[in-house]
């Protein structure tokens, strides 16, 4: 295993124990007359399982591609090259991850299907103190928290609507694929000038397509889908900023160095030609 994934191993954990409800929602509430966590329950149009594959497999497709081009043609160092930049794509994934779960946890906002999740006990719920809030336990809701509408634990993921988990991953993935192309994917422009673009728009399509969904389908609030897009291309542009050498083509990198040899070269001999000058 590579470093960058030894590394996520914690974080994945984590992701995991919040994720699965260890760690459950108990700080938030809702509103008795709250209109908006009172709809009906569907199923996810954009399924979780698609979402994973489709922000893994493209990707890293993607990068062994362009590696392959840039590796002249070698197809063991394409691999490295390309499990090397995977591995970074899958670490600060994680952590973007890890902070979605974290939010959600702490923020304990009520999913717009809130209500047909729990369906609360009205005799033990009290509407007329607090001005309608109600601090939200388990003990409220007549349904069970077991495992049910693909979640381990319904009841608490009832309660984790802020922000939205498959936003945030579409969109960082979406950020980070569309900046690494703008850094390595040049070889095909000589074939085609729109291929980019429209690989690129096909990344922007697929973090749309799992964004709106999460608000048509009534699993999260428009806020919970603004949030998690804003969190998930933050975290793919920072991902970006900290590890942009990682991403530098090999043959950019050998021209800069040549550049830089030169320059370095052409300033000594100002140098020699200068002292020379005034020694006469």
């Amino acid at each position: 295993m590579s470093s960058p994934l030894k590394d996520s191993v914690a974080v994945l954990v984590g992701v995991a124990l919040l994720s699965f409800g260890v760690v459950p929602p108990t700080h938030g509430g809702f509103f008795c007359d709250d209109p908006t966590i009172g709809f009906k329950y569907t199923k996810d149009t954009f399924k979780t399982w698609l979402l994973i594959l489709l922000a893994v497999a493209p990707i890293f497709s993607l990068m062994t591609w362009c590696e392959f081009r840039d590796g002249d043609g070698k197809v063991s160092l394409a691999f490295q090259r390309a499990s090397r930049a995977f591995g970074h794509y899958f670490v600060y994934g994680g952590f973007s991850l890890l902070l979605n779960e974290l939010l959600k946890t702490l923020v304990a906002e009520p999913r717009p299907h809130f209500l047909d999740t729990c369906q609360p006990d009205w005799k033990k719920v009290d509407c007329e103190a607090n001005n309608g809030f109600v601090r939200f336990t388990p003990d409220l809701c007549t349904a069970t928290n077991d495992a049910r509408n693909g979640v381990p634990r319904a009841i608490y993921d009832a309660m984790r609507s802020f922000p939205s988990g498959h936003a945030q991953l579409s969109c960082y993935a979406a950020t980070f694929a569309i900046i690494y192309m703008q850094k390595r994917f040049h070889y095909y422009e000589s074939v085609s000038t729109l291929m980019k673009p429209w690989i690129q728009f096909g990344f922007v399509t697929y973090a749309a397509a799992a964004s709106i969904t999460r608000i048509t389908d009534r699993r999260h609030h428009w806020w919970d889908v603004l949030a998690g897009s804003f969190f998930g291309v933050v975290t793919a542009a920072l991902a970006f900023y900290y590890k942009s050498h990682r991403f530098v083509r090999p043959k950019d990198d050998a021209e800069e160095v040549v550049e830089m040899t030169r320059s370095k070269s052409n300033d000594d001999k100002t140098s020699i030609t200068t002292e020379e000058v005034s020694s006469i």
